[in-house]
């Protein structure tokens, strides 16, 4: 965590330091700060054709998931799908919350 944090301080504008101190942050079981790290990925990257944004959306929804907000999950991996269409784990989590 130390190290992204200071990765942030060095390259504010750089989307995947934030991206992944979200993930990371996410896995911790710290969702509040992840979720703002993420929604500030999607913020600069929109638009732009950028990887990060679609792997933010993706743990996006897992967040939204865990918390029981399946809508918001959904749309967050409809997203995500829409901008990088072959990606299967996305599709795997369509799947699965579809049943």
């Amino acid at each position: 965590e130390r190290h992204f944090r200071k990765g942030m301080e060095i390259a504010p504008d750089m989307p995947d330091v934030r991206g992944n101190l979200g993930i990371l942050l996410l896995k911790l079981g710290r969702d509040a700060e992840a979720e703002g790290l993420l929604l500030d990925v999607i913020r600069m990257t929109a638009g732009k054709d950028s990887p990060s944004e679609p792997i933010a959306l993706y743990h996006l929804g897992e967040l939204y998931e865990k918390a029981g907000r399946r809508g918001d999950a959904v749309s967050a991996w409809r997203r995500a799908l829409a901008l990088a269409p072959g990606t299967q784990v996305v599709k795997k989590r369509l799947s699965e919350v579809a049943r």
